[in-house]
């Protein structure tokens, strides 16, 4: 019996849900007669500084309510293997940190966000509550949130935590990495589907995620639950803990692109071949990948090979690799603008913004990233609004039939 066929067999059988006390150490199993079972646990020490004090899974649903330490709660939908966000219906709508930010100060605080900017966010708020929208978080958001610390961090974390519901977009370098895969699969075999980008899946948030090991006593679907609770639950607690953890920003890359724009050579060159360096550019820095590189060894094919039948999909098949296209088009309309500064976080927003832009149904960005991203999808046909504004994003949402 499959996964998914064990899942709706327990929805409708004896369980009707269970519950960790996180901070007491103790489970407890309820069945639909009324009856439980408590067990003791021993997860950890007991500290009073945990940000999640309570889980309660219920099998019906398959959702997952969290309970913080404050006695705030957010609820985080379960899904099943091979349950996919365009199959929900429901528009997919990517936030940059920003924008985050602005809803929940507004949450939070209603008069600090212009009118038309707070009814906006009364919109946005409105939609993903009543399950109109997917507003995912990715591993950029958590990138740009655990710098902060103490009632900020606490009120961004759990706004992000509630509207998103669990909902991701995987890691960018793990998107890239699968389109290569596609074309170069594509070669050998028969096409491959476009990768699930946007899931309820926990494991693709990071580049290195993995789920943790199943015990040998839990067989089937719960063992593959344990696994999901357990990852669900490890991104929420890095995430609304009150643990302030500075990021590592390096500056090769920009620095990189910053001489390839200031050099006289690159600049003399036709707009034609500045592009062209760029979609080079864009597939060195995803080739480069260590994941990519095994794959590479894996295939045994020799790497000229491999980087023209890349080069030559970039060029001519525009939607064979979304991102990876807008990724090259978006850093030749910064490298053809003399101007354009280059600071370590552009890689952030070209990574994450750029591969929301590919594969959402709109995208809210910072002016200077919703400029360079709508030029690199002019050519794009129905292209991704990425708009600067809350207000904006509704006024598409609407226009897309939007209640």
């Amino acid at each position: 019996m499959s996964i998914n066929d064990q899942a709706h067999r327990l929805a409708q059988g004896p369980l009707e849900s269970m519950a960790i006390d996180v901070a007491h150490n103790v489970g407890v199993v309820k069945l639909r007669d009324g009856r439980s079972l408590r067990t003791p646990l021993n997860f950890h020490e007991p500290d009073d500084r945990l940000a999640i004090t309570h889980m309660l899974y219920t099998f019906a649903d398959r959702a997952l309510q969290v309970t913080t330490l404050t006695g705030e709660s957010a609820v985080i939908d379960i899904a099943l293997p091979g349950e996919k966000a365009r199959e929900s219906g429901r528009r997919v709508v990517y936030l940059d940190q920003g924008h985050w930010s602005a809803v929940a100060r507004h949450l939070h605080g209603p008069t600090s966000l212009a009118a038309n900017e707070a009814a906006a966010a009364d919109k946005l708020i409105e939609w993903a509550v009543n399950g109109h929208i997917i507003l995912p978080l990715s591993s950029g958001h958590f990138i740009e949130t655990t710098p902060l610390f103490g009632p900020k961090r606490h009120s961004l974390a759990l706004t992000m935590l509630k509207l998103s519901r669990g909902w991701r977009m995987r890691s960018p370098v793990l998107v890239r990495r699968d389109e290569i895969v596609a074309v170069l699969e594509t070669d050998r075999r028969q096409a491959q589907a476009r990768p699930d980008v946007f899931t309820l899946d926990p494991d693709g948030l990071f580049i290195d995620s993995s789920a943790p090991p199943v015990p040998a006593d839990l067989p089937g679907y719960l063992g593959w639950l344990f696994q999901r609770l357990t990852s669900v639950s490890a991104n929420f607690a890095v995430l609304i803990e009150n643990q302030r953890t500075q990021p590592e920003k390096t500056s090769a890359w920009s620095d990189r692109l910053a001489a390839i724009g200031l050099n006289p050579e690159f600049m003399a060159l036709s707009t034609k071949r500045r592009r062209t360096a760029a979609l080079v550019n864009a597939l060195s820095d995803a080739l480069a990948e260590p994941s990519v590189l095994a794959y590479l060894r894996h295939l045994g094919l020799p790497g000229e090979e491999v980087a023209t039948s890349l080069f030559n999909g970039l060029r001519k098949q525009r939607e064979t690799m979304p991102f990876l296209r807008l990724y090259g088009d978006a850093l030749g309309v910064r490298l053809l603008n003399p101007t354009t500064k280059w600071v370590p976080n552009d890689l952030i927003d070209m990574l994450y913004l750029g591969c929301a832009a590919a594969y959402a149904d709109a995208v809210a960005a910072e002016r200077t990233a919703s400029v360079y991203l709508t030029s690199a999808l002019r050519d794009r046909q129905d292209p991704c609004p990425v708009v600067p504004t809350l207000g904006e994003l509704v006024a598409i949402l609407e226009s897309m039939g939007l209640p």
